[in-house]
């Protein structure tokens, strides 16, 4: 993230339709070896550009996937 709350962490967004139906917004201090992190649940798609708008983030998106079990 570029800015806002978290700033400087990983950012990923997991759609959990099968279990949830909701989304998954987990943070991460960095991806080789994370020492903090934490993660937010929303319920649909609104949800989570409320939580986007409400964080204030600036996201550099790219193209890289998290490798761990929920990615």
């Amino acid at each position: 993230m570029l800015a806002g709350e978290n700033e400087g962490y990983v950012i990923h967004v997991h759609r959990d339709a099968e279990i949830t139906g909701g989304y998954y917004v987990f943070l991460v201090d960095q991806l080789e070896d994370p020492s903090d992190g934490g993660d937010h649940w929303v319920r649909d798609q609104e949800e989570l550009a409320t939580l986007f708008r409400l964080s204030e983030w600036a996201i550099e998106w790219s193209g890289r996937r998290c490798t761990g079990s929920r990615a």
